[in-house]
């Protein structure tokens, strides 16, 4: 790193939805894809990813990485979380699941749509309490 302040990058997802780097101080690389999921390449700066519930703790990876600019609708994809990213996953505040990808030498593809919010009340019938 570069020793300057880093800042915060806030993502709709927790680190309760990749737990693995955070409980275990595992620091991984992350890339950054557009909208259209091209990979997005420039000039550098340190940033934490802070997620998106209210604990000041929230970080998906224990240490600042560095990363292009980021702007509203890119992608961060966290590489090489493997089975314990939706294994060892869970609904902490009502959060759901993020998409998982996986990448190729071709490029990449979704394999996991984002969980819907409706799969958090499954189970439990009818809510208005028919």
């Amino acid at each position: 790193m570069t020793g300057m302040r880093a800042v915060d990058v806030h993502v709709d997802a927790s680190f309760t939805q990749v737990p693995a780097p955070k409980i275990r101080g595992r620091q991984h690389k992350a890339v950054v894809l557009d909208p259209q999921g091209k990979l997005k390449k420039g000039p550098k700066y340190e940033a934490r990813l802070c997620g998106s519930t209210t604990l000041s703790t929230d970080q998906l990876l224990p240490r600042p990485i560095l990363i292009p600019e980021v702007e509203a609708g890119d992608l961060i994809v966290i590489l090489d979380v493997g089975a314990y990213g939706r294994a060892g996953s869970y609904n902490f505040l009502g959060k759901t699941q993020p998409p998982e990808i996986l990448l190729e030498n071709t490029g990449w593809r979704l394999v996991r749509q984002r969980q819907r919010a409706d799969h958090l009340l499954e189970g439990y019938g009818d809510v208005a309490g028919d």
